[in-house]
């Protein structure tokens, strides 16, 4: 089982509950300020994930182990 594109997933859905909370939280400060932090851990998490996953992929790739 690989658990790359399931960790890709929930960085997608962190990323995405923060947009939907932003766009419903026109009102409130507070509300608006943790959907931007959501919004900003979303995008580390996915770039993270993805830059160790090609980091990986190229070692792997440059040693023949895959």
């Amino acid at each position: 089982m690989n658990i790359v594109p399931i960790l890709t997933s929930l960085a997608i859905l962190v990323f995405f509950w923060g947009v939907a909370e932003y766009v419903f939280a026109s009102d409130d400060k507070q509300a608006i300020e943790d959907s931007k932090k959501r919004i900003i851990w979303g995008i580390v998490g996915l770039f993270t994930i993805v830059t160790i996953w090609g980091i990986v992929q190229f070692l792997g790739v440059s040693l023949s182990l895959i």
